[in-house]
């Protein structure tokens, strides 16, 4: 396994990487639906705070997976990793180097790896940490209960302030 940069400029790569990501994430959660191609895409390659250090598990020409370093410009010290691999290949080891590769790319000044992973129960959520996780050092440091609304077809009346509140969006 031959694990380097993936190239940001390579439109078939980064289409590989978002079919990865895809079926990865669609493995231990069927409901999930991806963002649109073009606009992951675009976002792992437009300058917007964070340093992205994408790194690809390659066997010949073949990506099995990917792992993601990203740190925030505003919080230098603390480096978020994420890690993708083909279900296909999974619990061979592949997550592991990447994860342990997009550590040892992180910026001088990381002191804290993060990482967040979502399993459907709680009990995949202890075997996840037992057999990934906690062998390569981290931790749970909270359990949390995320609640995501799809308001594609919600029929939102008007926006509602307070006296003496103003609502605006910042992006």
């Amino acid at each position: 396994m031959d694990i380097r940069p993936l190239d940001f400029t390579d439109d078939s790569v980064m289409a590989e990487a978002y079919r990865i990501e895809c079926a990865a994430n669609q493995r231990v959660r069927r409901d999930w639906t991806p963002l649109d191609i073009n606009a992951r895409i675009l976002g792992w390659r437009t300058p917007n705070g964070w340093r992205n250090d994408l790194l690809g598990a390659w066997h010949g020409s073949e990506l099995r997976g990917f792992g993601a370093g990203m740190t925030s410009i505003e919080a230098p010290d603390t480096t978020w990793i994420f890690v993708w691999v083909d279900p296909a290949h999974q619990h061979a080891g592949v997550g592991s180097a990447l994860a342990r590769a997009a550590e040892a790319a992180s910026p001088a000044s990381t002191r804290r790896f993060v990482a967040s992973a979502y399993r459907p129960t709680p009990a995949d959520a202890e075997t996840f940490a037992r057999n990934f996780a906690s062998p390569l050092g981290y931790s749970a440091a909270t359990t949390e209960t995320v609640v995501e609304l799809d308001l594609r077809e919600a029929d939102l009346t008007g926006p509602t302030t307070a006296a003496g509140y103003a609502i605006s969006t910042h992006v």
